[in-house]
């Protein structure tokens, strides 16, 4: 959604636009350990800023301090290593997720992006995992 200020003249004199990034996890984990390999899913423009991100699963998931999963989203500048955005881990303290509900992943660091920076989502496991439930991760992105 794109929103315009306008001179008296008519003229444009600012745009800032939002817009969602989604990748979507099309099915649930088979099995507990199943990890996701780090993937692309966007190219920046430039001048763009992750203001938030969240994960929307379409079944709750129980968070464990010992067994669980980690989400990590970040930006990859030129081929270079990742910088994450964010990590979450599922566990106790997280409070888990809740089936339909966009669950945080965290307060975003490294937010600034430049064109042609790559962001790419990851899901580890941790001790024998836990199945992470079909559903979508979105960052929120701004631009001036």
């Amino acid at each position: 959604m794109a929103d315009t200020l306008r001179l008296a003249n008519g003229l444009p004199t600012e745009t800032h636009s939002d817009e969602n990034i989604s990748w979507p996890k099309d099915s649930d984990d088979a099995a507990a350990s199943d990890a996701t390999a780090e993937r692309a899913f966007y190219r920046a423009r430039g001048g763009e800023t992750v203001a938030s991100v969240h994960y929307t699963a379409d079944a709750a998931i129980t968070g464990t301090d010992t067994n669980n999963f980690a989400i990590t989203v970040g930006r990859r500048t030129g081929g270079g290593a990742r910088s994450a955005i964010v990590t979450y881990t599922n566990d106790v303290a997280s409070g888990g997720v809740s089936a339909w509900v966009p669950k945080s992943l965290g307060t975003p660091a490294n937010t600034a992006l430049v064109a042609d920076d790559i962001l790419t989502v990851e899901i580890t496991k941790n001790g024998t995992g836990q199945i992470v439930r079909k559903g979508t991760v979105v960052v929120g992105i701004t631009r001036p």
